[in-house]
């Protein structure tokens, strides 16, 4: 519920009003609104990768199984599985999917693939842990993989090394001389990274783009439009403070 409202999905009770996204309120829905649902999302298909197989409600369901592994106490599970069951109703009434009876799913022919843990290091590689099998396997298959995580003290050296398909954030901050130095090379090639998740247009993040295509970089960059509409001024203005630098630097030497 709670990813399908961040996509624009509103779930309405019977007066019409927006319920807020919890579990307490899936018993509530009577409407689901799809008003402000992006219209990409008609085109896009999503393959997701499941370990489990239990089914949506009852008793070997979502909230019977691992709501009480959370706290949950008697009376919430009933309530979550009760909820579960109108919404799966709902969405088998006005979109025609049968989500109460799906025991697990299959993943292929995916464009993307997205894993991640709390704290991406070493030991996630050298241990086999999930984030890293999926990540070979990905790679064996030649598709992206994109690892999202809380921490990752790994340094940039030690991640290329690992070979990674997603590059973010590269550049260093600092005074000008030194952060020229730093930042003048990149520690790879290139010509090997597949993807760049820009996160936002801050020039720390998205100043060194240029420079990574004029390298090579054959691959896609990924941003969300907003960040993609700021970097048109913010790499604009940052070619001339480059060209200050230069200058700068070249008056110095």
């Amino acid at each position: 519920m709670g990813m399908a409202h961040a996509l624009g999905y509103r779930f309405l009770d019977d007066e019409g009003c927006v319920l807020p996204p919890i579990g307490q309120s899936l018993e509530r829905i009577c409407v689901i609104e799809k008003r402000q649902v992006d219209s990409r999302l008609a085109d896009l298909e999503v393959d997701a990768v499941c370990d489990v197989e239990n089914p949506l409600t009852g008793r070997d369901g979502a909230s019977y199984v691992y709501s009480p592994q959370k706290g949950g106490s008697p009376s919430q599970v009933a309530l979550l599985d009760r909820g579960l069951g109108n919404l799966a109703d709902l969405v088998y009434k006005e979109m025609g999917l049968a989500i109460q009876s799906v025991r697990g799913a299959g993943a292929a022919g995916a464009d993307l693939v997205i894993t991640g843990e709390g704290r991406l290091d070493r030991q996630t590689a050298c241990y086999d842990k999930a984030p890293a099998v999926v990540a070979h396997l990905a790679r064996q298959c030649g598709i992206p993989c994109v690892a999202i995580c809380g921490m990752h003290p790994m340094s940039l050296e030690e991640a290329m090394q690992r070979g990674p398909e997603l590059l973010a954030n590269t550049a260093e901050q600092g005074r000008r001389k030194e952060a020229a130095e730093k930042n003048i090379d990149f520690p790879f090639d290139p010509a090997g990274i597949t993807n760049v998740l820009l996160s936002h247009a801050h020039i720390d993040h998205s100043g060194r783009l240029p420079l990574l295509q004029k390298g090579g970089f054959p691959g896609r960059i990924l941003a969300t439009r907003a960040t993609r509409d700021a970097c048109r001024y913010l790499l604009t203005d940052s070619a001339k403070i480059q060209e200050s630098d230069a200058q700068y630097l070249n008056y110095k030497t």
